[in-house]
Formats: C-alpha cells, sequence, structure tokens
C-alpha cells in the first residue's frame, strides 16, 4: 500500500514529507490536497487547493460537456471541489504559504497566504501535461514574481521539472531541467519585513489608473472649454 510506504519513509529517515493527493472528506467532497507527514509517520496537516482548472479539475457547464467528453478517459464522473478559505500547512517550526500548480501564477493567492503567516512559498505542481513545450518554464519563473513580490522564499517541485528555489530578490539559487531526476538541499532564509505589495496589494496600481483617468478626463475637459 503506497500510504504505508510514505509512512515507512519518514520514519526510517526521520523527516517531515509533504506529498500531493486526492483527499476524499467525510462529507463526499473531493479535494486536491497536500498532506503533512511527520517523522513518526503521522498525518500532522493538510491543505486543500483553491483555484481549481477548469477542464482540468472541474468541468464548466458539466450537464453538457461531461455526456459529450465522457468516454475519452480524460473526465471523472465528479469535479475536484474548490477550498476557499485560506490555510497554511504547520510543519514543526514552520508555517508554509502552499500553492498547487498554478495557483502560483495567481499574486492575490500567494498574498494572502503570506500576509496569513506563511514563512515561504511552496508550490507543489505536475507539469507532466507541458512534456517538452515552454509552459513548464514558464510556469516556474512565474515564482521569480512571487519571491519579489512578498519578498519571501519559494520552493517548487514538480514531477517531471522544473524544481527549484528562488530567493527574496528573484535570484534562482537551485533548479532542475524538464525531466531531469534529482534532489536539491539548501537553506531557507526568513522572509523579509514586508514589501509594498504584501502591505498593500495592487494599490499602486489603482493610483496609477486613477492618474490616467485623470489625465484623460482633464485633456477631454480643456478640449472643450477651448471648443466654446
Amino acid at each position: 500500500m503506497l500510504l504505508a510506504r510514505v509512512k515507512d519513509f519518514t520514519r526510517q529517515n526521520n523527516v517531515y514529507l509533504i506529498a500531493g493527493t486526492p483527499y476524499f472528506s467525510e462529507n463526499g467532497k473531493i479535494f486536491n490536497s497536500l498532506v503533512a507527514f511527520s517523522p513518526a509517520g503521522e498525518l500532522v496537516d493538510r491543505f486543500d487547493k483553491k483555484h481549481l482548472v477548469p477542464f482540468g479539475e472541474y468541468l464548466p457547464f458539466r450537464f453538457i460537456f461531461y455526456p459529450l467528453l465522457k468516454n475519452s478517459g480524460n473526465y471523472f464522473e465528479e469535479d475536484f471541489d474548490s477550498n476557499p478559505r485560506v490555510k497554511l500547512l504547520k510543519i514543526k517550526d514552520y508555517t508554509v504559504g502552499a500553492a498547487i500548480c498554478f495557483e502560483s501564477t495567481f499574486p492575490y493567492i500567494i498574498r494572502e497566504r503570506i500576509r496569513s503567516g506563511g514563512d515561504f512559498i511552496l508550490v507543489s505542481t505536475n507539469d507532466a501535461w507541458f512534456g517538452d513545450s515552454s509552459a513548464a518554464t514558464q510556469h516556474f519563473y512565474a515564482g521569480v514574481f512571487r519571491a519579489v513580490e512578498n519578498g519571501c522564499y519559494l520552493v517548487q517541485v514538480a514531477n517531471t521539472g522544473i524544481s527549484g528555489i528562488i530567493d527574496p530578490c528573484g535570484r534562482v539559487l537551485e533548479r532542475t531541467g524538464v525531466g531531469e531526476k534529482g534532489s536539491i538541499i539548501a537553506n531557507i532564509g526568513e522572509k523579509g519585513k514586508g514589501t509594498f505589495y504584501l502591505k498593500y496589494g495592487n494599490l499602486l496600481v489603482s493610483l496609477c489608473l486613477l492618474g490616467v483617468a485623470s489625465l484623460v478626463f482633464w485633456d477631454r475637459l480643456k478640449g472643450l472649454t477651448k471648443r466654446r
């Protein structure tokens, strides 16, 4: 049994382990989750994905598309469920701001997890379906922006690559290639005191848009005045 092997691994190596898995809750919901095991092989925490991928984790307009696509073998009878509440993974002395797959491309999602107390960002992803395309590289380097925006380290773990570590300045400290097997051992420093974006979000963008709108309005107003 795979679960028994995972527990044995943590006991034999005396390590914490975070792994991705579908989680079937008692109320019948199915989540795309990360679960954390202690060195004793005990399940100590769980994180459920919030932002699901359409046609990957759920089927929009299921009543229309499922009868047409069910024989393709790519869709289940049930969708994954989203967990909207902000949840962090607790592992020993660390609080992990987790993200699954393409959640790392949404700045507001990562921001809310670091603002809620995450010490660093952990991205766990299945990028196998991208093959040899540039999508895996694009996904990894989206992490550069998330690390800089929030002033903290980002660790990405991908089954077929790219896995790596990015520091708060956006520097890639270590990484693997696409389809490359390997392991990375590194120390992760503490997060910074907080960036402008982490504290205020899109305030600067909103002010810029307001400034542009004001200039356009003023220009139009001057044009109307001259015509009179």
